[in-house]
């Protein structure tokens, strides 16, 4: 599959050199938060799933008249010492190997979910073009709050895409309980 067990951060740097891994970087369909404990290195194949993931997630949004949230990824690739550094704050973590050594897992937090990247309304500003950036981060701040009343929703809606692609064999999806994520990990 992926780069494989006991790499260091300058390995995943030369897989990402060689085009073996990609940088996973915000879209229209995902945020990638702060990562502490591993880096957005993934193989092609997660950036593939991810954007299915989220054009249906989004469909599934436009079919109830809801704006277009973004689901967001907390954990990506992790380094044998990443894996053992997150062990020592989270007992969640695999003792010893984990999926994310590989480049083709990810975990995605089903209690929170961003912004849409677009504004969900058109702002104007007259000739106060200065106001804009202080209404854009407003109407930000708006969306994340109605998408934290929502999330259980939005967790449903997002559970039942990654269980359609768990069963058409492209992923394999586990719903972690001491940490809220989704963890998936594409299949070959």
């Amino acid at each position: 599959l992926g780069p494989g067990r006991n790499l260091a951060a300058d390995s995943l740097r030369a897989l990402e050199a060689a085009g073996r891994l990609v940088r996973l970087e915000d879209s229209d369909y995902w945020l990638v938060r702060q990562l502490d404990y591993s880096q957005p290195l993934v193989v092609a194949e997660v950036v593939d799933v991810l954007r299915e993931i989220g054009v249906r997630f989004q469909r599934r949004l436009d079919e109830l008249g809801a704006p277009h949230f973004r689901f967001e990824i907390s954990s990506v690739t992790r380094t044998a010492a990443d894996q053992e550094r997150l062990r020592r704050v989270n007992p969640n973590a695999a003792a010893g190997e984990s999926a994310h050594e590989y480049g083709t897992t990810v975990d995605v937090p089903y209690n929170a979910y961003a912004a849409p990247r677009q504004p969900i309304a058109r702002m104007e500003t007259g000739n106060a073009d200065w106001v804009q950036p202080f209404l854009l981060r407003y109407a930000t701040v708006a969306a994340e709050r109605v998408a934290a009343r929502r999330a259980l929703e939005l967790q449903a809606i997002l559970g039942q895409v990654l269980l359609e692609l768990q069963n058409e064999g492209r992923i394999l999806v586990t719903l972690e309980r001491q940490q809220p994520v989704f963890h998936f990990t594409v299949a070959r």
